[in-house]
């Protein structure tokens, strides 16, 4: 059986680099059903949350509050969450091949 996979990202005003992220994790080849987008925003003040909901009309992409605006926080609010056997991190500049 395919297992389940939680992806878990922290963000905080990563406009720049959002779309590019989203877009790898969205077109992903495993199993739609199979894995979960966490995000955990640190309350980024440019444009990256409505990038990430213009890019995700189906609402793939979960977007949590991390009031602790630290990449740590960020993870322990997105991992507190997450339902995967597996949970990996991305972070806001890269993008999955």
């Amino acid at each position: 059986m395919t297992p389940f996979i939680s992806i878990v990202v922290p963000l905080r005003n990563e406009e720049a680099y959002v779309e590019r992220l989203a877009r790898s994790l969205l077109d992903q080849d495993y199993p739609k059903d199979r894995y979960e987008i966490i995000v955990a925003d640190g309350g980024s003040t440019d444009g990256t949350l409505e990038v990430l909901r213009r890019n995700d009309p189906e609402g793939r992409i979960r977007v949590l509050p991390n009031p602790g605006r630290t990449a740590p926080a960020a993870l322990n609010v997105a991992i507190a969450a997450s339902r995967g056997e597996i949970v990996t991190r991305v972070d806001g500049h890269s993008y999955v091949a």
